[in-house]
């Protein structure tokens, strides 16, 4: 093969890759669209397949199960799984308690206290729970959205500020 013609393979498939990937993090993308997307093996269109609150919970957790390594891409992976909303809650729990990576533990808490923040049904213990988990948390890569989940639970109209209160004088 001529060099020429490699080229022009390699801008095709990068041209490909960049439009599917447009369409993996299109919030309009179906879940059946995204669950064939999950198929494909580039990185990048996994990842937006991931990060996409359309795709469906298997899906995900198929995602999760894949990325079971340590460090680099995986943890990265499993970091951006954790805040996808259509992972199902058990298994954000278990992914909190169980992940061999503190850094993805961290960012599954978070993303638990978010998610319970916006439950109406959600009780004051859990939610003083999650708030001292967070504020106990060390991660620097979670920094922002970990102040963001504190802020989200304290707003949350079942908080019992009261508990916080005593405890900061």
């Amino acid at each position: 093969m001529k060099k020429s013609e490699l080229n022009k393979l390699i801008k095709e498939y990068n041209n490909v890759v960049e439009v599917l990937v447009g369409i993996a993090e299109s919030l309009e993308t179906d879940g059946d669209s995204l669950t064939k997307l999950s198929k494909l093996t580039d990185g990048w269109i996994q990842s937006a397949v991931d990060m996409n609150p359309n795709t469906p919970s298997k899906v995900i957790e198929k995602s999760l199960r894949r990325h079971c390594g340590v460090g680099g891409e995986d943890d990265e992976a499993r970091i951006h799984i954790v805040y996808n909303p259509k992972l199902r809650l058990q298994v954000l729990k278990k992914v909190a308690k169980e992940d061999c990576s503190e850094e993805v533990r961290e960012a599954a808490l978070t993303a638990l206290a978010i998610r319970t923040s916006k439950n109406s049904k959600a009780k004051a213990d859990e939610l003083l729970k999650l708030y001292k988990a967070v504020d106990k948390s060390k991660s620097v890569s979670g920094g922002r959205r970990q102040k963001t989940a504190k802020e989200a639970l304290l707003k949350h109209p079942k908080f019992p500020l009261d508990k916080i209160k005593k405890k900061r004088k």
